[in-house]
């Protein structure tokens, strides 16, 4: 058996096997955007649960907002270190 080790392929590999899941449990599901896609699948990722793809809800407004937001030098709080370790903070 091959094991991948590297923890980008882990999760690209992991993102494959969702999206893969998505399409064989739910054809006709229709991600508002690609940043939506993102975020709903990362939320997937992170928690093993499918039901997120109908529970999770945005303001109309609330992407572009937190893309324009986050695109500036700012403070970012979070409670988790889990969230932090995320957090990309050379970008």
């Amino acid at each position: 058996m091959h094991y991948i080790q590297q923890p980008q392929a882990i999760e690209a590999k992991s993102f494959d096997i969702i999206g893969d899941i998505i399409a064989q449990t739910r054809p006709d599901y229709c991600f508002a955007s690609p940043l939506h896609e993102a975020i709903i699948k990362r939320v997937i990722h992170t928690t093993a649960d499918f039901d997120w793809l109908d529970i999770l809800w945005f303001s109309p407004d609330v992407l572009p907002r937190l893309s324009a937001a986050l695109s500036q030098p700012c403070t970012l709080y979070t409670d988790t270190t889990m969230a932090l370790s995320g957090i990309n903070k050379t970008a």
